[in-house]
């Protein structure tokens, strides 16, 4: 199922596919939508900069929730950019340790960048 998503929710997530597609570490993804992001649209800049801020925190439901505050189409991005930066491209949505499953767009974007990641993959999740 493709994920729908509209304006800088759908920039964000065209961005990070071609970022992906170009063979861009992951450890460069979150400089790179920064980049794209902030000429267009304040907010989700904002919510990409809480991305780089919560990596740490120990609880992702509350980190999450952080980068979810005040956030609007972009939202499903950043929280799939946010789990895949801290769990990898392996991510499996249902065994997060201590964390809720995440909702469906999010997952959607997760599984959107694991196949461009692992093609030919499959996940049940």
């Amino acid at each position: 199922m493709p994920v729908s998503l509209s304006g800088v929710g759908s920039l964000m997530l065209e961005v990070w596919r071609d970022l992906v597609a170009a063979g861009t570490p992951p450890d460069r993804w979150l400089a790179r939508l920064l980049e794209a992001v902030e000429p267009h649209d304040e907010r989700a800049y904002m919510t990409l900069l809480r991305v780089g801020h919560t990596i740490s925190w120990g609880s992702d439901t509350h980190a999450v929730r952080h980068i979810q505050a005040g956030a609007g189409e972009e939202a499903p991005v950043a929280a799939a950019l946010h789990l895949l930066l801290k769990y990898g491209s392996a991510l499996e949505v249902d065994r997060l340790p201590g964390t809720p499953r995440p909702d469906a767009d999010t997952r959607l974007v997760i599984h959107t960048i694991q196949s461009l990641l692992h093609p030919g993959e499959t996940r049940d999740d």
